[in-house]
């Protein structure tokens, strides 16, 4: 089975995206060529921040959660 990860995109307007993949550069691409998403065709993609490898649910939520709170809820939008 392929690792899972949880990437964290930094976008345009101090906006951040996070997105569930099994290829943060690919993933990353699809956003970069305008393929990946609404919220990215608003605000452009600059980099990866942070690629995290996730096993279960409660990782998703813990890495979530301290997202949301560092960036603010209003600044990140999730493809989960």
């Amino acid at each position: 089975m392929e690792q899972i990860y949880l990437a964290l995109f930094c976008l345009a307007h101090d906006k951040y995206l996070v997105e569930k993949t099994t290829n943060p550069e690919k993933a990353f691409q699809r956003h970069v060529d305008g393929v990946g998403g609404t919220y990215t065709q608003v605000h452009t993609p600059y980099c990866i921040m942070d690629k995290t490898p996730i096993n279960t649910q409660e990782d998703i939520d813990k890495i979530i959660d301290m997202y949301k709170k560092f960036y603010g809820e209003n600044n990140i939008c999730f493809y989960i």
